[in-house]
């Protein structure tokens, strides 16, 4: 990569209001997963999500592509034919549900004393966005790089991530690459998932006092 040929945070100050508006935009859609149908295999919410970034990426100047409705790319840096392979960056666009206890509006961006307020604004709408706009701003200055930089955004990351295995079927995996998802760079890496069900006798009475332990999104324990 050629030498830095600017003051990145002075330059992010400059392109600020482009970043909120199009951060404000991709928050109001509520990319919550919902009912398959045409063309949206995880519902109308994270299709519309992932239309508005690919539009907005589209317009920075990237390569973009989409894969089976449902995960869609922005890239950067020699083509194809000159790197065949690719450092990705992986994200996603779709958010848990909300209850009613937000102060502020969930799917919209609230400025509030130099904090961001909206569903999706740490996990996983806004590092994704600022991802996006960091290879915007390094595009602006015109910096080579050797390999292509590929930004993966998917839909489907906080129901299983069923939308990964559908983009590995068309897509090759990248050779090396990070999420920037929630609290990045402490969280850099997506662990695995293990959905487990465990049954076990109490023996001491005391399960008389319980009937049900609930979670924001479902059922965790039921006593019979």
């Amino acid at each position: 990569m050629k030498a830095i040929r600017a003051d990145f945070k002075a330059l992010f100050e400059q392109y600020e209001a482009e970043f909120l508006a199009d951060l404000k935009a991709v928050l109001r859609v509520p990319s919550v997963r919902g009912v398959k149908t045409y063309q949206a295999p995880f519902g109308i919410g994270p299709k519309r999500a992932l239309e508005t970034v690919l539009s907005i990426a589209t317009r920075m100047g990237f390569r973009t592509g989409q894969v089976g409705d449902c995960v869609g790319w922005a890239e950067y840096g020699p083509d194809e034919s000159q790197a065949p392979t690719y450092f990705g960056i992986l994200g996603h666009l779709d958010v848990v549900d909300v209850e009613n206890d937000w102060h502020y509006p969930p799917f919209d961006l609230t400025q509030v004393d130099n904090f961001l307020y909206g569903r999706g604004v740490l996990d996983n709408k806004g590092p994704l966005l600022s991802t996006l706009f960091a290879l915007y701003l390094i595009k602006t200055q015109k910096i080579t790089f050797k390999h292509r930089v590929r930004i993966i955004f998917g839909t489907d990351e906080e129901s299983g991530s069923q939308d990964i295995p559908v983009y590995l079927q068309q897509e090759a995996a990248p050779y090396a690459g990070f999420t920037p998802d929630c609290k990045f760079p402490a969280v850099y890496g997506e662990r695995g998932l293990l959905d487990v069900q465990l049954s076990l006798p109490i023996t001491d009475g005391s399960e008389r006092q319980i009937t049900a332990i609930d979670g924001p999104d479902r059922p965790i324990l039921s006593v019979a």
